[in-house]
């Protein structure tokens, strides 16, 4: 009898919790249902907060909205940017009222121009295989930095170097830095290059400002070590008028930090020599 009771009791909660349960919707299903009216649109940002969501219900109970990884986001003029959502958004509409959401959408197209604030956007599935299988990853690895994940798309998108994807936390970036040279079929580099962003008449111009790496060499006895940087042609383009002595070592570990605002795109090499002007280590590098 007691059994009976217990299960009659469990039923009864499921049924209770279940007419209580909040519908869920995607975005592309809440479009389709006369009870919600949605307006989108650009606010002037191409990465991060830049997808501005309105939903009005006229709907009689709440309902949850997907917008899942790898949404799209896009204006009608063909020649503005493609904004994409990396990280499922989850959030309540609740019933008679209006709800305003800001999404974090990433720029796709980065020779693109942004789109304007206010200007009308639809949305889609992305038909990109390469950007929807780096959604999902990042969708399931969360955590990383907004400036990692936008250089991480316009790895994907629109070629840009890996070495782009810098972080504070080039431990956590590793992971994202490996998914995408093995996505892209790219070998990971030795370094990481930090870019600034601004706007100039609605067009990004990216400025590197920062070059950091890890290098390492060996060493066959007490050695006074010197650095320097040559462009392509060899010619000196900086020369580091300190140097470091280092004992007999299997290894030697040093953190590569070099300040490039302002410097010409192209390609450099750091050079580690020492005091006999012997090269231990030439390392390139691209900004």
């Amino acid at each position: 009898m007691i059994n009976k009771i217990v299960s009659l009791a469990i039923l009864l909660v499921f049924g209770v919790s279940n007419a209580y349960a909040i519908k869920q919707f995607t975005l592309d299903q809440l479009k389709e249902n006369p009870n919600f009216e949605i307006s989108i649109s650009a606010n002037g940002n191409y990465s991060g907060s830049s997808v501005e969501l309105k939903i009005k219900s006229n709907n009689k109970k709440d309902v949850e909205v997907i917008v899942p990884a790898g949404t799209v986001f896009f204006t009608a003029d063909d020649h503005h940017q493609i904004l994409i959502i990396v990280e499922e958004e989850v959030f309540v509409v609740v019933k008679g009222r209006t709800k305003k959401k800001i999404l974090d959408g990433y720029c796709t197209e980065a020779s693109d121009g942004v789109p304007g604030a206010e200007m009308a956007m639809a949305f889609m599935p992305t038909k990109r295989e390469q950007l929807q299988k780096l959604a999902n990853f990042i969708n399931e690895n969360k955590g990383f930095s907004d400036h990692a994940i936008q250089e991480a798309v316009w790895c994907v998108s629109d070629e840009h170097a890996i070495a782009n994807i810098y972080s504070e936390n080039p431990v956590k970036t590793q992971k994202l830095i490996q998914f995408v040279a093995d996505l892209t079929e790219q070998e990971v580099p030795w370094n990481q290059v930090k870019r600034s962003y601004n706007l100039s008449d609605g067009y990004i111009q990216f400025n590197p400002v920062l070059v950091t790496g890890s290098i390492h060499f060996s060493t066959t006895k007490e050695t006074i070590v010197k650095c320097k940087i040559i462009d392509e042609e060899g010619n000196l383009v900086f020369d580091n008028p300190n140097a470091l002595t280092v004992p007999k070592k299997d290894i030697v570990n040093i953190n590569f930090n070099l300040s490039v605002a302002g410097w010409s795109a192209g390609n450099y090499f750091v050079v580690y020599y020492d005091q006999d002007n012997k090269t231990l280590l030439k390392q390139e590098f691209s900004i």
